[in-house]
C-alpha cells in the first residue's frame, strides 16, 4: 500500500521535517514504525529492562549498531569508538543515524503525549515540538527523562540488557531471531554470545549519545 501511494500519479510529496535545533531532517518512515511500537506496547516498570517499546525504537537500532560492529571484524576494544562514530551520525553508514535517533526520540516523546491525551492531533504535537530550537532541544531531554530518568548509568545498563538479558522473554526471542537473520553466525548466533567488552562498549557509546543530545553534560 505504501508503495502504491508513493507511485500514485499526482500524489502530494512528503514534506521534510527539519529539526530547528540541529538543522537536520528526521526519518518519517522510521518515526511511523517507532511510534506504533510506543502506542501498541506498554512501558517497562524497571528502567534498566527492555521490552517491545524499546526494541521497536532505540533498542533495535542500538542492537543493529552492535551487529555492524560484529560484522566489521574489529576487535572488542574498538567497539566503543566504532559505535560512537555511528550513533547520531549524519553519514549514511549507520542503523542509528541522527535522522533515526530523531525519529526514535519523537516516537517516545510524542507517543507518550498521544497515549496521555489521544484527542490532540499528532500534527499539533509536531508543531509544538518543532516550533523553536529550544522546544526541539527539549525533546531529547524529555526522552532521557522519561525513558532513563536522566541517569546515564540507567541508559547504559538498559542498552546492555537489550543485548543480553532484557527481562522480557518473548521480546528476547524475537530479538534473537532478528539478530540471526541480520548479523548472526555460528560463533554468535545471538547477541548474548558477542564479547561482553564489545556489548558494554556499544552500550556505553549509546548512553553517551543520549546524554550529549539531552544537553546535560
Amino acid at each position: 500500500f505504501i508503495d502504491f501511494v508513493r507511485n500514485y500519479a499526482g500524489r502530494p510529496d512528503d514534506a521534510p521535517l527539519r529539526d530547528p535545533r540541529y538543522l537536520w531532517d528526521t526519518d518519517l518512515d522510521h518515526f511511523g514504525a517507532s511510534f506504533g511500537a510506543i502506542l501498541n506496547h506498554s512501558l517497562v516498570g524497571d528502567l534498566t529492562e527492555c521490552n517491545y517499546s524499546d526494541f521497536g525504537t532505540w533498542g533495535g537500532d542500538a542492537l543493529s549498531v552492535l551487529g555492524q560492529w560484529y560484522k566489521s571484524g574489529l576487535s572488542s576494544d574498538q567497539a566503543y569508538t566504532f559505535a560512537t562514530e555511528r550513533f547520531a551520525t549524519r553519514a549514511d553508514n549507520s542503523y542509528l543515524s541522527l535522522s533515526d535517533y530523531m525519529a526514535d526520540v519523537d516516537a517516545w516523546v510524542l507517543g507518550l503525549q498521544s497515549k496521555t491525551d489521544p484527542s490532540i492531533p499528532l500534527s499539533t504535537l509536531f508543531m509544538q515540538a518543532y516550533a523553536t530550537p529550544a522546544s526541539a532541544a527539549g525533546r531529547y531531554r524529555s526522552f532521557f527523562l522519561h525513558r532513563f530518568a536522566l541517569d546515564a548509568d540507567v541508559a547504559r545498563e538498559a542498552a546492555g540488557n537489550m543485548f543480553e538479558a532484557p527481562g522480557d522473554a518473548e521480546m528476547a526471542l524475537v530479538r534473537d531471531v532478528f539478530w540471526w537473520e541480520q548479523f548472526g553466525d555460528l560463533l554468535a548466533a545471538t547477541p548474548v554470545l558477542v564479547s561482553g567488552e564489545a556489548r558494554d562498549g556499544v552500550a556505553r557509546a549509546f548512553a553517551d549519545m543520549v546524554v550529549r543530545y539531552a544537553d546535560t553534560e
